[in-house]
């Protein structure tokens, strides 16, 4: 099995990345991708609960094995990496030297937390992460995809929630209840928070993008 991800350059063409199984292995269901200020491509191996680190001009290798199965990932200027583990109910940060630490989430599926520390905060099911050019990390996280699978959890939990510099958690973006009346009009500031999103009745809300973002998935 070869993977290959295609990115596109500012100019339109196409860049591929190609990941042999001679470097890493078999790649089992890769679900997010990310691209590092230097070119470096970064793969969320789910099935193989670990990230793959593709140089643009060097060999793939596996940067980090994860605690859990890995979904979004996202990448900021320094090089550190942002994990979503959905099964985990956290969010991890891994360094450029593959180690890792815990960034959001205590690994129990919940809705407290939320306005303190992203540590000690619980989240339900974050499947999609970004990161902005100041730093700030955005999650999505989604009761449905919880529901679905089978992890456990609280009722409806449709958010966006973004980590700040200084470590906080908040909501950005959702109510936390299914829904569409944030579809098709401006949904900003304090009305983004009553927004209501169902964007796939199996898999809830999934990815993120930050405009001007280093890179996201």
């Amino acid at each position: 099995m070869r993977a290959r991800a295609a990115c596109r350059r500012a100019e339109g063409s196409p860049a591929y990345y190609r990941l042999d199984t001679v470097d890493v292995g078999p790649v089992g269901t890769p679900h997010g991708v990310a691209v590092g200020a230097d070119g470096t491509l970064y793969v969320a191996d789910t099935g193989g609960e670990r990230i793959v680190a593709r140089p643009r001009d060097g060999v793939a290798q596996t940067l980090a094995t994860t605690p859990g199965r890995p979904y979004g990932v996202a990448v900021d200027r320094s090089g550190t990496i942002y994990a979503a583990l959905r099964r985990m109910h956290e969010v991890i940060r891994v360094a450029p030297d593959g180690s890792s630490t815990a960034f959001a989430g205590t690994g129990i599926a919940g809705q407290s937390g939320g306005g303190g520390p992203a540590i000690a905060a619980e989240t339900v099911a974050p499947n999609g992460v970004a990161v902005d050019a100041q730093g700030n990390v955005y999650i999505t996280q989604s009761a449905i995809t919880s529901l679905f699978f089978g992890l456990g959890g609280p009722g409806p939990e449709e958010r966006v929630r973004v980590v700040d510099q200084g470590g906080t958690i908040r909501t950005v973006a959702g109510s936390g209840a299914f829904g569409t009346d944030g579809v098709g009009r401006t949904c900003a500031g304090s009305a983004a928070r009553r927004c209501k999103f169902s964007l796939s009745m199996c898999h809830g809300l999934a990815g993120v993008l930050v405009e001007n973002a280093p890179s996201a998935s």
